[in-house]
């Protein structure tokens, strides 16, 4: 028993210590959010080419080196630049960032870990332009131009590696954990 709750202590002594990171960038009309340790529910986002009336889109352009969030978070709709990586939801519970910023500080690199908390709603991803939606599965679309598949564990809920074109539902019981989505970039 000893031997179980001393790494278990010791991983949550780590994400305990992790300091609080929040990035507030609601400055802008155009569909930005707050974001820190969590979100808390959804945040309604105007976006004309979605027709549900909140949706949360989360825009990420990703740097091979640097893997802080330098440059957007938003809804911006332009994926047409290598490394952009767009996630609408129906519902975003919550999102990890203290896990997020654990990852990236053990330098991953090139990979961006993104832990989020979803329902069982549809989760959408655009790469390369590519966009399907299914509101009765989830499910996440590798996009055009990349090359292979996502692969799926079931130790954070899902972990995706994207180089590709394929994409692949993922089973109902893993939408409703939590999600570390992982995306290596070319």
């Amino acid at each position: 028993m000893r031997s179980f709750l001393f790494p278990l202590t010791a991983v949550l002594a780590v994400l305990i210590s992790i300091p609080s990171f929040s990035l507030d960038l609601t400055k802008d009309t155009s569909g930005y959010f707050s974001i820190g340790a969590d979100i808390r529910r959804e945040k309604k986002v105007e976006a004309s080419e979605y027709k549900t009336n909140s949706v949360t889109h989360l825009g990420l352009h990703l740097q091979k080196k640097n893997l802080s969030l330098l440059e957007e978070l938003t809804y911006n709709s332009d994926s047409s630049r290598s490394g952009n990586l767009e996630i609408s939801t129906s519902t975003l519970g919550w999102m990890n960032w203290a896990q997020y910023h654990f990852l990236i500080e053990r330098n991953l690199h090139p990979f961006v870990a993104l832990g989020l908390g979803l329902s069982r709603s549809t989760i959408e991803t655009k790469l390369g332009g590519t966009t399907r939606e299914d509101t009765s599965k989830t499910y996440i679309d590798g996009g055009a131009g990349l090359g292979g598949v996502f692969k799926f564990s079931k130790w954070f809920g899902a972990i995706g590696e994207v180089r590709g074109v394929k994409y692949e539902q993922m089973p109902d019981p893993v939408a409703s954990l939590f999600l570390a989505l992982q995306v290596t970039l070319k």
